[in-house]
């Protein structure tokens, strides 16, 4: 829109508009002209022009149609002439610092900046500034179409208000959007988590955060040097809006942090604790009404804009400030809870139980994109210090089933079955390096799909199911071939099979991904009712694996490990003196000192906690799976329309897609599922339902009474210190408490369900009742029941 010398017209650009849709004779017609130069055009070929532009194309197909054409948008004088240089009342400026913290946290809402922060005219003009002369220093407020080249803004108390005070506020704010822009680019999904589309504008991307603190500093100097023109109130508030904006800058540095883990240190972020401070003032204030035209739709008109046109929106002031605090809140919590872990065990506790399941609920879009920078930094060191996605794999493997695992020590190699042994040991330590390499990258996956929106974290670990399987595979290979050459523990003293340490960490990690993709299909409502006793019986079936994985060959690897050395203290006493008996005792005072503690902590931790955890879930799964079946056949409700369509089995395998390409654990086929099943498949008049619906109500109770002895373990009387220091971090014992509390009231709710359905069965009442689900009390577990 062309505003010359300070003039301006709203319906000049209708003119033309409606010259083209009332006189015939501005249209030209290219018909024939068309065809014919269709005619010289070669079957099989696109002709473009290289000045064609597909987008444009399609904007001028939208031009008249009020929904599509921002050409046509409504603006009254007001809107269009806003100056922002004009002076403001105090009152005023609060005001509209208020305004651009509610649109900024619009934006976070799921909003784009075109209809939340780059509504307000203060921003546009000031970065339609900056990009004509990028320099922030001087960037200011002057609408150079309004005004002629010669004008000189004034310098009165009011102007200067917001040439001086708001300009800081709006420096401090583009520049925080600028680097929240390079958060969603680095590590969001754009449109999904977070809409960077900027119109061009560079949101003062190449300053530093110093630089933009600067000018806020500006700011606040010089609102005390005129503080006694001001309301002390008033005064206070726009120094708080100006602190509140500096924090944000500042949030950047948090990037820098470097974070020692593993020592259980304390840590305070100065920016979070300054931002919070002051926003409870912030949100309670009465700010005065904003200036007609100050936040309205003329940057869609305006500027660079490919698209359609929107209302402007922002959330409530009360929701915006309250938002904000969490935003900030989150950031402090992760941070705490990073520092205050003690080992790898506690990482992964807080990731399963804190981080990955809140992502969505109690994380905005930023503190997302923030934790996984901050936790896996460019270098892939962990917050920064000396652990690494590297190190921590290590450590996980340790606190596992490689400890103390001669795989590991190349220098006590003996390399035996070969007539090289040079070479086949540099080509075994090749293949340990890669093989520890692809667990790396395979760990780095995990890690960085926990910051995600819950959606995501099940769409990311579904395609890493096949890279941990054939990560299986390829451990397993290379640890059998190390194996023939002498290379690796045996599983126990005297019995000649490989431990496989890292395959049987690998095929745990796999087995819990699984397990992870199909219960969070019922965390986001996948599976249709006739599917959900497919689901939970799979879930139980992939929880057993696990269960007997961990029980058998985990327990006896590590159980093996500590025999060896009391078998090697045995073999020294048999030794004769000299240099190889002062070798072993050596080794064996290594063992015992580094090695024998972390094995004792992996069989307790296995035996009071693992052991249980995993036997809860299957004896849950397995038990809901039957239950959901028994109630839908004691039910009155027709096949449903997909039974119609689509034979069973067909169904079954469509559903069980995801998991069939991997090669272990083989995929339970549909004969089995129904074999199993078909227990429960029972009619409402047989006595066998309710002899049935009585056995699951008691598995219920054994899983009842499994999940208070874990809880026990954990915060009761029979509190396990090994268990509590291996799994609970500083301020991560409720959120682990709540996972169990959750299975806990699953149980309860399902044996209420079973006794509704006993009384049914009893009294008859079930020809008009159908299999209906709600919300559970684990996000795992909805609530599966007989209804109207």
């Amino acid at each position: 829109m062309n505003l010359p010398d300070g003039t301006f017209s709203v319906s000049s650009e209708r003119s033309y508009i409606h010259i083209l849709t009332t006189l015939d004779d501005k249209y030209v017609d290219v018909t024939t002209a068309f065809f014919q130069a269709v005619k010289t055009m070669q079957n099989g070929t696109v002709v473009a022009s290289p000045y064609f532009d597909m987008l444009d194309g399609a904007r001028a197909v939208e031009m008249g149609n009020v929904k599509l054409d921002t050409g046509l948008i409504e603006l009254d004088q007001d809107e269009v002439a806003f100056d922002t240089c004009l002076g403001q009342t105090l009152g005023t400026v609060a005001a509209i610092m208020n305004s651009l913290v509610v649109l900024y946290m619009s934006w976070l809402h799921g909003l784009s900046l075109l209809v939340t922060v780059l509504s307000s005219r203060y921003v546009l003009d000031f970065l339609e500034n900056y990009k004509a002369y990028p320099v922030v220093g001087s960037a200011g407020f002057v609408n150079w179409r309004l005004h002629g080249p010669e004008y000189v803004r004034g310098h009165d108390y009011d102007q200067n208000l917001v040439n001086i005070l708001l300009r800081g506020f709006v420096v401090g704010l583009c520049k925080h959007i600028g680097f929240c822009r390079t958060v969603g680019i680095s590590v969001l999904y754009d449109e999904e988590d977070l809409t960077t589309r900027s119109m061009d504008f560079d949101f003062l991307s190449q300053i530093t955060p110093e630089a933009a603190v600067m000018e806020i500093e500006k700011a606040e100097k010089w609102l005390l040097s005129t503080g006694k023109l001001a309301d002390d109130s008033l005064l206070d508030i726009c120094m708080k809006f100006l602190h509140l904006v500096k924090q944000l800058v500042l949030l950047e540095n948090l990037l820098l942090l470097l974070l020692p883990l593993f020592e259980a240190n304390k840590v305070t972020v100065q920016c979070l604790h300054e931002g919070l401070k002051v926003l409870p003032e912030l949100s309670n204030y009465s700010y005065e009404e904003l200036p007609r035209g100050c936040v309205s739709r003329f940057v869609q008109l305006d500027c660079n804009n490919k698209h359609i046109p929107n209302a402007n929106y922002g959330i409530p002031s009360g929701e915006a400030y309250a938002n904000f605090e969490q935003f900030f809140l989150s950031i402090q919590t992760f941070i705490n809870q990073l520092a205050s872990l003690r080992n790898v065990r506690q990482l992964d506790t807080l990731i399963r139980h804190s981080i990955a399941p809140k992502m969505t609920a109690d994380y905005n879009v930023i503190s997302r994109g923030l934790f996984l920078l901050f936790l896996i930094r460019d270098d892939k060191s962990i917050a920064g210090l000396e652990e690494s996605v590297g190190s921590v794999c290590i450590r996980l493997m340790d606190t596992f089933s490689l400890c103390g695992n001669s795989l590991m020590k190349p220098d006590e190699w003996t390399i035996q079955a070969t007539s090289d042994p040079e070479n086949t040991k540099s080509s075994c330590l090749r293949k340990v390096a890669q093989l520890l390499d692809d667990v790396e990258a395979a760990v780095f996956q995990k890690l960085s799909t926990c910051g995600n929106n819950r959606c995501r974290q099940r769409q990311l670990n579904n395609r890493n199911i096949v890279v941990w399987d054939l990560l299986q595979f390829n451990a397993e290979q290379i640890e059998l071939e190390l194996f023939n050459y002498g290379i690796g523990d045996r599983i126990a003293p005297g019995v000649e099979e490989p431990s496989l340490g890292v395959c049987s960490f690998v095929y745990f990690e796999k087995i819990d991904l699984m397990l992870d993709v199909v219960l969070s299909g019922f965390e986001q409502q996948l599976y249709k009712s006739y599917e959900a006793a497919q689901m939970f019986w799979f879930a139980g079936y992939l929880s057993q694996l696990a269960y007997t994985h961990v029980l058998t060959r985990v327990r006896q690897t590590n159980m093996g490990k500590l025999a060896s050395i009391g078998t090697l203290s045995k073999k020294i006493k048999r030794a004769k003196a000299g240099p190889k008996k002062d070798a072993l005792r050596a080794n064996l005072k290594n063992l015992e000192e580094n090695v024998a503690p972390q094995l004792h902590s992996n069989i307790t931790y296995i035996d009071e906690y693992l052991t249980p955890s995993t036997q809860l879930l299957a004896v849950i799964c397995t038990t809901i799976a039957h239950v959901v079946q028994l109630l839908h056949s004691t039910s009155k409700q027709p096949n449903t329309d997909a039974d119609a369509l689509v034979e069973s089995e067909r169904l079954y395998n469509l559903r069980m897609k995801p998991w069939s390409s991997v090669g272990v654990p083989e995929m339970p086929t549909y004969s089995q599922f129904i074999k199993i099943s078909e227990k429960y498949r029972v009619d409402a008049k047989s006595p066998r339902a309710v002899l049935l619906a009585n056995e699951l109500k008691e598995r219920l109770g054994g899983a009842l009474q499994l999940c208070n002895t874990i809880l026990k373990k954990l915060e009761g009387e029979d509190v396990n210190e090994v268990v509590r220091n291996e799994v609970i971090y500083a301020g991560g014992e409720a959120d682990i408490v709540a996972y169990y509390r959750a299975l806990q009231k699953t149980c309860v709710a399902y044996q209420v369900e079973l006794g509704r359905l006993l009384k049914m069965l009893t009294s008859e009442k079930l020809a008009s009742h159908k299999l209906v689900h709600r919300v559970g009390y684990h996000r795992y577990f909805p609530i599966y029941s007989l209804g109207e």
